[in-house]
């Protein structure tokens, strides 16, 4: 899959009718964020505890804290929108200190790579960090399935492509932080504070066991799988703003694990940025009185479950080798 265009050129256009509909769900609080990271501890707090009652539940806590980690990336998301609370310190103290910097992600890095550059420049393989990083792993240049299966999936399930993503998120999300003195003090007194907190809570290797280890391994393949499923064998295909970019509708268990504060309604996301979260759903519902949209939401579901869907995200995208890539276009909505 090669790149072919340069970003977004049709632009999907709500209704007057739906738009009115949608307006109060632009409604922020200052609760609602606050009670996600309290849920997101809660379910570390008790993978954790397991390991207490049997040591051989510890893989299922590893993947269990994983994707917690993954879900705290998600509120950093939220936070670097203005969407997490409607109280802007607020706000950023729970993207920056509750969130980012527990998982090695800078608020100011992630938001200019994220809102300011992504959503920007979707789909620019010159702009869009996201592409760029499909360009750069070698995602984009796979020929076919078997290189994409076993060259890209296989080698990620491995934990052989960690070292590729952890540089992407370095790059792009925790650069700032290296570089100066008021960043790296702010992480080494984020990670102290856990340090002591799992250390005094379980034992002496608490933080390397039960934080830092589920970080390397399974945060690093839940968080290759969501970028992925977002919107690759889209970009360099599509250049409708409805066809770039994928919702998951998995079945629960995969939810469970990903998918958390929004994460799976991707492209309500990308149409309706300034929505917070727990309004994505409403919004999601509402869009879907436009046929065009709908149409757009109608075959994939999760990543690898199908839900009540047609295809997966990995099926779609498998299917994706067999035809030659030529853009197709979803008609613009007069709903």
């Amino acid at each position: 899959m090669r790149e072919q265009n340069t970003g977004v050129l049709r632009k999907f256009r709500i209704s007057a009718v739906l738009k009115a509909d949608l307006d109060p769900l632009y409604r922020k609080n200052n609760w609602r964020g606050l009670l996600g990271w309290m849920g997101d501890l809660a379910t570390i707090a008790g993978a954790i505890w397991m390991t207490r009652l049997t040591p051989y539940a510890y893989p299922l806590t590893v993947l269990i804290v994983g994707s917690r980690q993954r879900a705290l990336a998600s509120l950093l998301h939220e936070a670097a929108h203005l969407t997490l609370a409607r109280n802007g310190r607020l706000n950023r103290f729970i993207g920056e200190y509750l969130s980012g910097l527990p998982v090695f992600q800078d608020f100011e890095s992630y938001r200019q790579s994220h809102v300011m550059s992504h959503h920007r420049f979707l789909g620019d393989p010159t702009r869009d960090p996201d592409y760029i990083y499909y360009i750069d792993s070698g995602l984009q240049r796979a020929e076919d399935r078997f290189e994409f299966c076993f060259g890209h999936v296989l080698r990620t399930l491995m934990l052989l492509n960690v070292f590729s993503y952890a540089n992407y998120l370095v790059r792009h999300r925790v650069a700032s932080l290296l570089k100066s003195r008021r960043g790296a003090i702010k992480l080494i007194l984020v990670h102290a504070f856990l340090f002591a907190v799992l250390g005094i809570a379980t034992n002496p290797a608490g933080y390397l066991l039960f934080w830092l280890i589920p970080y390397l391994t399974s945060f690093q393949v839940i968080g290759w799988l969501s970028e992925v499923s977002e919107h690759f064998g889209l970009f360099g295909r599509e250049t409708d703003e409805l066809l770039m970019t994928r919702n998951r509708f998995p079945s629960w268990w995969e939810r469970w694990f990903i998918g958390m504060h929004g994460d799976n309604l991707h492209l309500t996301h990308h149409l309706l940025a300034a929505i917070p979260y727990w309004n994505l759903p409403a919004a999601h519902r509402i869009l879907m009185r436009d046929e065009h949209y709908a149409r757009a939401n109608a075959r994939t579901g999760g990543i690898v479950s199908r839900g009540s869907h047609p295809l997966s995200v990995m099926e779609q995208i498998l299917e994706g080798y067999k035809a030659p890539a030529t853009p197709s276009h979803a008609p613009q909505s007069n709903s």
